[in-house]
């Protein structure tokens, strides 16, 4: 068993390649997908949460997830969530906050991490995306060795207009995506395959949709 665990949501691949880095940093860490999350292992040293905003709090998915875990055999340990974003923070790190604190554990290390507006369904990505990747990198490493160096940070109060944001949007937000589609520019690299969270084989679906206009 890894040291250190970092479980993972990832809509477009920024909160995947958060989890990447961080883990590169840490040394002999594991990174798993957020569907993995049932019960924390037993003698980790540091479990950590990456995953986007979406209406300015936690994915659905993630907070289930966090809900229904089995804390029991690692309370003590060491926590950390890093919230990726394209404009500002959301309620993700006292989200996480709260609902640990219920299981009887805590979040030692909270951070928000700007990355590449890639939502593709929603809009264009900007120019200045590579620079922004570059950015969002080093902010990451240099996040990876703070947990590394176990610093503890205060994580930021809930923000009640962005709550009542999130209950009121998040009843559609999973709906968002059944919109997305391909056009004469998909390169079929499956990319988006790879790191959709809900494991759809996209690119399949694609092939079928045209064979039968063929």
């Amino acid at each position: 068993m890894a040291k250190n665990i970092i479980f993972y949501f990832s809509g477009t691949g920024n909160s995947l390649r958060a989890a990447q880095v961080i883990a590169g940093g840490l040394g002999d860490c594991e990174v798993a997908h957020i569907n993995r999350l049932i019960a924390l292992p037993a003698g980790c040293g540091r479990v950590g949460f990456t995953f986007p905003h979406y209406a300015l709090g936690a994915p659905d998915l993630v907070r289930r997830r966090l809900e229904a875990m089995d804390a029991t055999a690692s309370r003590n340990t060491y926590f950390f969530a890093v919230e990726t974003c394209g404009g500002f923070p959301g309620n993700c790190l006292a989200q996480v906050r709260d609902i640990l604190k219920t299981k009887g554990a805590a979040l030692q290390y909270g951070a928000a991490v700007m990355m590449p507006a890639n939502n593709v369904v929603n809009y264009d990505m900007k120019d200045n995306s590579p620079e922004a990747a570059a950015a969002a990198d080093a902010a990451l490493r240099r996040i990876a060795g703070e947990v590394a160096a176990g610093v503890r940070n205060k994580i930021p109060r809930t923000k009640y207009i962005e709550a009542l944001i999130y209950r009121r949007f998040m009843a559609s937000y999973p709906k968002k995506g059944l919109g997305f589609h391909a056009d004469e520019n998909c390169t079929g690299c499956g990319q988006c395959e790879t790191v959709c969270p809900q494991k759809l084989p996209i690119m399949a679906l694609m092939r079928q949709a045209a064979e039968m206009f063929e």
